[in-house]
């Protein structure tokens, strides 16, 4: 249930807060209960609330040091993200355990534990790959599944991080399966913590529709440099992401932009002219893909496009490559998920119409009607992700558009 932040209520910091920097400007803050906020000018934001005031007081200050109106809205973002994960919470309130960004709502890991698909993956490749040898970190542990199986099946110290309440969770189950001497639990971020040991085999599900959102790739990286040993084994051992061509329904796409269709529906409901909409000089141009969650009235055609592949570990703070698109008379949009392998043999995909379906969405760009975008016709797709922001570009012999 989503938060509802009134612009005149004093609002005080949390004074237990863990703030990470992020390339390209990026920044994320977690909360000692779990909320975890992402944004540009999250560090403005919370030195705005040095001093409990309202949101409407810090969005004047915003729109007098914002050099832009993007600047001003990335800040007003940073305001709502931080009030979502609890960074920000009412004077007199108390701090929030329950926000809307982080991993520590139940209803997220009841999500997870019912995706058989998955969870069953990683325990299998777990089992094929755990060795009485091995010191095992599992990054993001959850619920502690991944941790407990690993130290069932044999691993000589499993350590568990996890950064919300969930570690009491975690550390509830490898005390109810009698592996608590074997695995230690370790509560914060995985770029603070530090192992007594390193670690031979990294398991980690910080995954998300989109496959970048939960930042693996900077994740990953520094577990590589500072957790994990040289020469260590990761679950997953390849992420690819894949970009796969869909045709939505015409309903579908009538809810993402105004159109004529749309303009003449809303007339004939409440006897207004909304043609206006269509020619609004304040209209996002450059938006000219538009970004969506799917679990969609469409279908998958075409072949889907794998991008070059991740293999753990992986020094990249970034990542971005190009595809070439051929042409397609029957997409309208272009959707983007991935393939894991996971260990030798054990594979999950998020691509609509795949086998094994999971839990995981995939995120879909819809070309803004008025855009030059032609799905018709050949080009290059690029797919970006940096700080923070996963971006899919079309370019055309004599244009580019890009979201």
């Amino acid at each position: 249930m989503r938060t509802t932040m009134d612009p005149d209520q004093m609002l005080q910091r949390a004074a237990e807060l863990t703030v990470e920097l992020h390339p390209d400007s990026w920044q994320s803050v977690t909360t000692g209960t779990g909320g975890v906020a992402h944004g540009r000018s999250l560090l403005w934001a919370l030195d705005a609330f040095e001093s409990p005031t309202t949101p409407r007081a810090v969005a004047r200050l915003a729109a007098e040091r914002a050099q832009s109106p993007t600047a001003w809205v990335d800040a007003m973002e940073s305001i709502r993200a931080l009030y979502g994960a609890g960074a920000l919470y009412p004077v007199g309130a108390g701090p929030r355990i329950g926000h809307e960004r982080g991993f520590a709502r139940e209803s997220q890991h009841v999500q997870m534990l019912d995706d058989e698909a998955r969870t069953s993956a990683f325990l299998r490749a777990i089992r094929t790959q755990v060795t009485s040898e091995d010191i095992v970190v599992d990054v993001g542990t959850g619920t502690g599944i991944l941790a407990i199986a690993a130290a069932r099946a044999g691993a000589r110290h499993v350590y568990a991080i996890e950064q919300s309440v969930m570690a009491e969770v975690a550390e509830a189950g490898a005390r109810a399966h009698g592996v608590a001497d074997r695995l230690t639990v370790l509560r914060g971020s995985s770029t603070n913590v530090v192992l007594p040991e390193p670690a031979t085999l990294v398991v980690s599900e910080i995954i998300g529709d989109d496959p970048f959102d939960e930042g693996v790739l900077p994740t990953l990286s520094d577990v590589a440099h500072r957790l994990a040993a040289p020469g260590a084994r990761y679950i997953p051992e390849v992420l690819t992401p894949v970009i796969q061509p869909v045709r939505l329904t015409a309903e579908d796409l009538d809810k993402r932009f105004y159109t004529s269709a749309a303009a003449q529906r809303w007339q004939s409901l409440y006897g207004i002219d909304f043609s206006y909409l269509l020619q609004h000089p304040g209209r996002p141009e450059a938006a000219c893909f538009e970004r969506r969650l799917s679990r969609l009235p469409g279908e998958a055609v075409e072949h889907a496009v794998e991008l070059p592949p991740i293999r753990f570990p992986d020094d990249r703070q970034t990542y971005a490559a190009d595809v070439e698109w051929c042409g397609s008379d029957r997409a309208n949009a272009l959707a983007l998920g991935f393939q894991l392998t996971l260990a030798p043999g054990v594979e999950l995909s998020s691509l609509i119409g795949g086998e094994g379906r999971t839990h995981w969405g995939v995120m879909v760009w819809v070309p803004r009607p008025s855009s030059d975008i032609d799905l018709r016709r050949p080009g290059l797709v690029t797919v970006k992700w940096s700080g923070g922001k996963t971006s899919i570009a079309l370019v055309h012999a004599t244009h580019s558009a890009e979201h």
